[in-house]
């Protein structure tokens, strides 16, 4: 009876938080979204490079150009915020003209850029990208070719986008090797509080049992029913911190 009455109170605490999370689950929604762009880069090679061999020079030529030390660089450019971007077509624009501007740092000659894929149906109108909408999780990948003593890197103008933000990356080989989690599919914004009520609800959820053991055990009237009251209690604990293995 102490047993079913105690379990009619932790679940009275369980779905009161569940309400809790529904409760906010509008405020969430209705919060102001972000608006970020991730520039990463996905690979950088000399293809040209100074034979230190005596008596023997060399030259290279690209497209009739002298270069010293060509470079092929990718980038992967991805709109990680929870924001659309509209370009052309659109009366709520949020970019500056109708295009977004690339700004090359490093590089001393530009010989070319190409759009190698994309999911947004972009072109390359000189430096700037032309596109209609840009959906959060669609992304496209430039190849640049260029003269410099190092490696060129892109830059966009976090201005030219309203109230946004710009970070830059470099891909690193683990992240192909790491799997995907389903909750990483999630928009950031909302596998960050699905992790925060999880966690909350599995603390709640231990301090409840951990007080119910207690009572219960202070309550026995015999070392069998002790016993027996440890076991269920010890499967409750496993069954509660066995998700948290995923979240850490």
């Amino acid at each position: 009876m102490e047993i079913n009455n105690t379990l009619q109170k932790i679940l009275r605490g369980l779905g009161t938080i569940v309400l809790i999370v529904l409760a906010a689950l509008p405020i969430y929604y209705n919060r102001t979204k972000t608006t970020s762009l991730e520039i990463k880069k996905i690979s950088e090679v000399e293809l040209t490079r100074p034979l230190n061999v005596a008596r023997l020079t060399s030259s290279y030529l690209y497209d009739s150009i002298r270069v010293e030390h060509l470079w092929q660089t990718s980038f992967v450019i991805k709109n990680v915020g929870e924001n659309t971007l509209y370009g052309e077509g659109f009366d709520n624009k949020n970019i500056r003209n109708n295009a977004l501007g690339l700004e090359i740092k490093n590089c001393d000659t530009l010989l070319s850029v190409a759009v190698m894929d994309n999911t947004i149906g972009a072109s390359l109108r000189g430096d700037s990208i032309q596109f209609v909408q840009w959906r959060p999780n669609e992304y496209i990948e430039l190849l640049l070719l260029s003269d410099g003593q190092v490696a060129p890197e892109i830059i966009i103008n976090d201005r030219d986008i309203q109230n946004a933000t710009i970070s830059y990356d470099t891909f690193s080989p683990k992240e192909s090797l790491a799997p995907q989690r389903f909750v990483d599919r999630w928009p950031k914004g909302l596998s960050k509080v699905v992790w925060w009520v999880v966690l909350i609800f599995e603390i709640l959820s231990l301090l409840v049992l951990v007080l119910a053991m207690v009572m219960q055990l202070m309550k026995a009237s015999s070392k069998e029913e002790k016993k027996s009251n440890i076991y269920v209690f010890v499967w409750i604990l496993i069954m509660i911190l066995l998700p948290m293995i995923w979240m850490f």
